[in-house]
């Protein structure tokens, strides 16, 4: 029997950054990390969770980014 797969919080928020920029399926990002596609989305549900958005001066622009630094290891280790 094999042993269960553990992914590292990088990994995790890499494929939920991913998955936030919806230019993608989950479908498809799921088979190219080779992980669930129910993975895949609660990965992008809990990075929702602990996203920042900032809005540029003058409404150029805005960045979101993932506060990878402020989730908690137990948010996306689960």
């Amino acid at each position: 029997m094999s042993t269960r797969r553990r992914f590292s919080t990088e990994f995790k928020a890499k494929v939920a950054l991913e998955a936030l920029r919806g230019d993608k399926t989950i479908q498809e990002i799921a088979a190219r990390h080779k992980v669930h596609p129910n993975q895949v989305s609660v990965w992008k549900q809990r990075a929702a969770a602990g996203m920042t958005v900032v809005t540029c001066k003058r409404n150029l622009a805005v960045v979101v980014e993932i506060a990878v630094s402020h989730m908690s290891r137990s948010q996306l280790s689960r």
